[in-house]
């Protein structure tokens, strides 16, 4: 129910929200702006695959998405 730790997030990027962003392809996650080089000059990154679920638009610096069922607090899965 509440995905990510977002407690990781949100030094940079923040347009949608404080969060864990994926990109469909792993040349735009490889850029030096997302993927920071190490003292080696080694890049990394996860590789995964997701569903992501019921959907609201996302806001600069939002923690967590909309709630989605008032009755229960039940979270949007994911903003975009």
């Amino acid at each position: 129910q509440m995905g990510f730790n977002r407690s990781y997030c949100g030094k940079n990027m923040t347009k949608y929200g404080k969060g864990v962003y994926f990109a469909r392809d792993s040349s735009y996650s490889a850029h030096p702006l997302y993927s920071k080089p190490d003292k080696n000059g080694v890049q990394s990154m996860f590789s995964v695959r997701l569903a992501i679920g019921e959907v609201c638009a996302g806001k600069k610096d939002q923690l967590v998405p909309d709630v989605r069922i008032p009755e229960t607090m039940q979270l949007y899965d994911t903003t975009t």
